[in-house]
């Protein structure tokens, strides 16, 4: 079944959600507080409805025109890179096996869409050459690197064989050295370092947005990616943030009261499952007024 046939048969109210791609938005609260429109990335692709980290994820979300496709990469037993958020197989697959001990053939035996639905099944591993091929001019991919520092290397020359302008692949990773090295190889790369937070039973978030603020100045990072808890939710803290000069990414938020937050809080991005419904939401609760693209 082709990604059209399902859009007709189970998903048509997807095409409600679909704005003009020459349109942008300025939105004004009740207050007349402007609100910036964020870029509206998909996390791992459009995974609220086909199956994750695949082509079909990855093509169904440029369909629903989002700014960028937020995606997971492994290395491979072999040199290659895959496409992949676990490292082992088996949520998806049904196969226990280490995805960095495999090779892409072997990989490739498994069946990557059937656990979403049976009409998906056949769906296979993508590689990161085969994603960002995908990618349409003007929009942007983030790639979310699993493995160790030594995927940086052959990653960043399949960024480069790619053609795609440096700008538009935005690395991400919760590893500061991998996001360290990227960063100082390739400079013209935008790299953001992920961070989840967490709390203790006194209620205290580790680590502080101090701490995460100092050391991303320190690597010359881009900015930061936060799931958007504790100190990511908090205006002082995010001051920090802006006062650095850094850029103010959150992940995952599929629930149009966080989201709203979010927007409030100035982020730069949101990635979300959801992105053509929370963009939808967003422009209906906040009466958005649009205006051409200049």
């Amino acid at each position: 079944m082709s990604l059209n046939q399902i859009f007709v048969t189970g998903s048509i109210i997807i095409f409600s959600l679909i704005l003009p791609a020459r349109e942008i938005a300025i939105a004004q609260t009740t207050d007349d507080q402007e609100l910036r429109e964020p870029e509206y990335i998909a996390h791992r692709g459009a995974s609220w409805l086909v199956p994750e980290n695949t082509m079909a994820s990855i093509q169904l979300a440029w369909e629903m025109d989002v700014d960028a496709v937020e995606f997971d990469v492994f290395l491979t037993a072999d040199g290659e890179i895959v496409v992949k958020h676990d490292p082992n197989t088996e949520r998806i697959t049904g196969v226990d096996g280490h995805v960095e001990e495999m090779t892409l053939a072997e990989l490739r035996e498994l069946d990557y869409g059937a656990w979403k639905a049976p009409h998906w099944e056949g769906e296979q591993i993508p590689t990161l050459a085969e994603a960002l091929a995908t990618m349409p001019k003007g929009k942007r991919m983030f790639v979310d690197v699993k493995s160790g520092t030594g995927i940086v290397e052959p990653m960043l020359q399949i960024f480069d064989e790619s053609g795609h302008h440096p700008h538009q692949i935005v690395v991400i990773a919760f590893s500061y050295e991998l996001a360290a090295k990227t960063k100082r190889l390739r400079p013209r790369t935008p790299v953001y370092w992920l961070e989840g937070f967490s709390q203790d039973d006194a209620g205290n978030w580790s680590p502080t947005m101090e701490e995460v603020v100092e050391k991303t100045v320190e690597a010359n990072l881009d900015g930061v990616n936060l799931r958007f808890v504790g100190p990511a939710t908090n205006r002082e803290d995010v001051a920090l943030i802006r006062e650095a000069g850094l850029g103010y990414y959150v992940w995952t938020v599929n629930d149009l009261d966080d989201a709203q937050k979010a927007i409030e809080l100035g982020i730069d991005g949101l990635t979300t499952d959801r992105p053509a419904w929370i963009k939808k939401q967003l422009l209906s609760k906040n009466g958005w007024r649009l205006l051409q693209k200049p």
